[in-house]
């Protein structure tokens, strides 16, 4: 029985608020601070946290969700939207074929734990589980990921399962790490350690429901990562990939808001606040000649 201090614990929309503000330091720092240690380690420990919360919580959201189909579409779509930010920030340049980004590890895992779900035999189930498993391979955090994912689904709602199977992962990532990887990715890897202490806490219970709370973080993930590259482009000068960027954004941005006055329309967020489309068109524009110029 889950005891009543773990009921009365973190909700879903808590964990994934803990998580983007992770995720966004783990970011920052791989973009900004690799060459000062003392930044660059706690800010990458800390980001250590997203990967486990979001697939605990993706988990939670195949348990409940009410069109299956819809989910998979939801990560699609904006994984592919994320894949040019992405890369950029990861690997300054406009596409990496070698390595996609967290959201098809999310689509894979997700497949992953629909099909164990699915076969009535678990043993043959499992086996099938791995395809997706390891063709996430080619993704951030691929294998470890689904891995994560699955022991989640597995574990249901019962917080000890849930704490001591994802430990379980995490401990093997960090033992393997040490023969695999650098000294600092070994010693960033132990905020691994960390999530399943905080999941331990995790209430059931998904939070308030609302239109944000469901899509923040599927535009979160592109937005953040359009920013810091972004940001990177103006201050560091990386290279053109991101004056690609802007330019094949300018065109999109123009054959949507231009051919498809509905579009337009619904940016109502943004015209409060005063970026209307236009505007946003000339900001893109402005940033474009600005750099070409110099």
């Amino acid at each position: 029985m889950v005891n009543s201090a773990v009921k009365k614990g973190l909700s879903g929309n808590a964990l994934k608020y803990i998580a983007l503000a992770a995720m966004t330091l783990d970011h920052v720092a791989l973009a900004f601070f690799g060459g000062v240690a003392a930044a660059y380690i706690p800010m990458r420990i800390v980001g250590k946290l997203t990967m486990p919360i979001m697939c605990c919580m993706l988990a939670e959201g195949y348990r409940y969700t009410k069109s299956l189909p819809k989910y998979y579409l939801r990560l699609f779509v904006f994984a592919v939207i994320s894949t040019v930010p992405y890369s950029l920030v990861v690997h300054d340049t406009l596409f990496c074929y070698t390595d996609f980004n967290f959201l098809f590890t999310l689509i894979l895992s997700l497949a992953a734990i629909n099909v164990f779900d699915k076969v009535k035999n678990k043993l043959p189930g499992l086996f099938l589980a791995l395809i997706p498993v390891a063709v996430s391979y080619f993704c951030d955090w691929g294998i470890t990921a689904p891995l994560y994912a699955m022991v989640f689904f597995i574990a249901g709602k019962d917080p000890y399962k849930r704490t001591a199977f994802s430990m379980g992962i995490s401990i093997l990532y960090i033992i393997v790490a040490v023969f695999t990887k650098s000294f600092t990715a070994v010693l960033t890897s132990l905020g691994l350690l960390l999530a399943p202490i905080l999941l331990y806490f995790y209430s059931g219970e998904r939070g308030k429901k609302s239109a944000v709370n469901k899509w923040l973080f599927y535009i979160y993930y592109p937005l953040h990562l359009s920013v810091i590259a972004l940001i990177t482009y103006l201050t560091y000068s990386r290279s053109v990939s991101f004056l690609r960027f802007l330019f094949l954004l300018f065109c999109f941005s123009t054959f949507c808001f231009f051919i498809f006055p509905a579009f337009s329309r619904s940016l109502s967020l943004l015209q409060v606040s005063g970026l209307t489309p236009r505007r946003i068109q000339y900001i893109i524009l402005y940033i474009i000649l600005y750099k070409s110029i110099i």
